[in-house]
């Protein structure tokens, strides 16, 4: 699913299932990066780039999940810079 898909299904959740989410999304982005290893392991460039990308589609949903749970757990701002 694309990332405008993902963020419409989770956009309304609770900040429990944002967290299940975010933890749920790091273990994937976790087995994509052995994924992507083994197939450059194996000198196979193609599969190491569709690794790769499923990397980066899974870290813009964690840094979006993320940006959700701080918003809510500080609404202020105080715990920024």
């Amino acid at each position: 699913m694309d990332f405008q898909t993902f963020k419409e299904l989770h956009e309304d959740d609770t900040i429990v299932n944002k967290i299940y989410q975010l933890v749920k999304t790091m273990e994937i982005m976790g087995n994509d990066r052995v994924a992507s290893v083994e197939a450059q392991r194996n000198r196979n460039e193609r599969d190491e780039r569709y690794w790769a990308n499923e990397v980066r589609a899974m870290n813009e949903r964690a840094e979006w999940l993320y940006g959700e749970i701080i918003r809510e757990l500080d609404p202020d701002g105080i715990m920024e810079g």
